[in-house]
């Protein structure tokens, strides 16, 4: 090896061992400091279910914040049942303890499995071993999932480790098992059923072998009700749940008589069956991802939603992302945008609960390290209390990410394009802006909530990795014949 290749060797060494300092840092913070407490009652009231009430666990507990479906406390109490029998993990009531890390990691697994998951799909779509990896970390660090899973703490990552199940098998045309996860999906939150039917149409036009999938895909949740048939408590948190989703047939378009998400749900519903993409396998793979956004966008900008739910959308925004070669930056950039407006929204709507307050719940509290001062976080936003305004911002970034993906080549094919996913042209670097801003963008404002520790001693061991990696890349870059491709590409 000459003393060049040498020297570059050894540069890329250390860039990458920042990469996993940052990483490591940064993904460590939110998970050890971070915790909404709708995970702490969910943990607490699922050890019903070790202790021997099964099915009647909705009426043991006779408590309405308990408003999940069984699937998930189900996943909890499995996951708590090693501290429960072997550590006598019993507690009084739902505290604030060190179990929320404990929590926090059941869940953080299954999004090492989603993860998983998405490098076969990226597999599924072209992409080596190398590529496919890139694929499920831009995932990974998507914004909204870094916040739902390590920040706000919450466990809709089980309805999505289901669902991306579901579309790998699509993928592979395996129409059974499509139905069949994408089935299991729904019976922890029902948002899944708005993407299967049109995924469905997509991929099946013969009416009886579409009633066959629909009756598979309807059997996890038909168990479900069937074995809890008898619980009061549980019909209240069925049909919340069918409540929540129904506000989404509530907006019309003024002066008309047209409901909005109805509308756009059955023209898509309706494109799908259209489309013929039995002999077009790239078409068929990016359709399959782009009508999951066609039908989870619009939710977010009609409803009034809670942050956790933006998770099901992650997959999907990332990787059509990745499909647009050329336009990596700019939907990155709208990506971000969006995620400032989406924060300012959620401190400000849910002021004193989904903001600095979120380090009252978790594990640094737990063992007595942080304290808050007066100031709420919405002060260091420009949107402060105009919470309008915010969702707008959130609105209006979701239709850019929707319109500008639209493949238009399948109605104007003179287009022309390759509509495979390539990574030859992705710069790493995204990667590592993804990650700080994923993390930086709450956390910031956030610590400045602290009374203790002291904040700039805080900010200073977030900040001390990027900053030596930033000026190691910039030195490089700017050095005697340097080139950007030493850094962008990975070794």
């Amino acid at each position: 090896m000459t003393s060049k290749n040498r020297a570059r060797y050894d540069f890329m060494k250390t860039i990458r061992a920042l990469d996993y300092l940052n990483a490591l840092v940064l993904l460590g913070f939110c998970f050890f400091c971070f915790a909404y407490v709708d995970i702490i009652l969910s943990g607490y009231y699922s050890l019903a279910g070790l202790k021997g009430h099964i099915l009647d666990w909705y009426d043991f507990n006779n408590n309405v914040t308990n408003n999940y479906l069984p699937s998930t406390y189900a996943v909890l109490a499995l996951w708590q049942a090693i501290p429960f029998k072997f550590f006598g993990y019993n507690p009084l009531g739902p505290v604030a303890n060190g179990m929320i890390l404990w929590l926090k990691a059941g869940t953080l697994l299954f999004a090492v499995f989603s993860g998983v998951v998405i490098r076969n799909i990226a597999q599924e779509l072209g992409c080596g071993k190398r590529d496919s990896l890139l694929v499920s970390l831009f995932w990974f660090l998507t914004p909204f999932a870094v916040f739902s899973l390590l920040i706000f703490s919450q466990m809709d990552i089980f309805t999505l480790f289901f669902m991306m199940l579901g579309v790998l098998y699509l993928l592979k045309r395996d129409g059974l098992r499509f139905a069949l996860f994408f089935g299991i999906s729904i019976t922890f939150k029902y948002f899944p059923a708005l993407a299967f039917v049109p995924l469905l149409l997509l991929f099946e036009k013969n009416i009886l072998k579409i009633a066959g999938y629909m009756a598979v895909f309807a059997a996890p949740a038909a168990i479900e009700v069937f074995l809890y048939r008898n619980s009061y408590m549980f019909k209240e948190v069925f049909f919340w749940g069918a409540s929540a989703g129904g506000k989404l047939f509530i907006a019309m378009v003024s002066g008309t008589l047209i409901h909005i998400y109805p509308f756009i749900w059955v023209t898509t519903v309706g494109l799908a069956y259209w489309l013929n993409l039995k002999d077009r396998k790239d078409e068929f793979n990016y359709w399959v991802l782009y009508i999951p956004l066609l039908v989870f966008t619009p939710m977010f900008m009609l409803i009034r939603w809670y942050p956790q739910w933006l998770m099901i959308l992650t997959p999907f925004l990332a990787i059509t992302t990745l499909y647009q070669r050329r336009k990596i930056g700019f939907f990155t950039l709208v990506e971000y945008v969006c995620y400032y407006c989406y924060i300012s929204y959620v401190v400000i709507y849910f002021c004193s609960q989904v903001d600095a307050a979120m380090f009252l719940q978790g594990g640094a509290e737990a063992f007595g390290l942080v304290g808050l001062n007066n100031h709420v976080m919405k002060e260091f936003y420009i949107f402060r209390d105009r919470r309008s305004w915010a969702f707008t911002g959130i609105a209006a970034t979701l239709f850019v990410q929707l319109l500008f993906k639209f493949p238009l080549h399948h109605f104007l094919p003179q287009l022309g394009g390759d509509i495979r996913l390539k990574m030859d042209q992705f710069d790493v670097n995204h990667l590592r802006i993804r990650l700080f801003v994923s993390v930086m963008m709450f956390a910031l404002p956030a610590v400045l909530c602290l009374s203790r520790p002291y904040p700039a001693l805080v900010l200073a061991a977030l900040l001390i990795f990027p900053i030596a990696q930033l000026s190691l890349i910039l030195l490089r870059e700017n050095g005697p014949g340097s080139t950007s491709s030493r850094i962008t590409k990975p070794v």
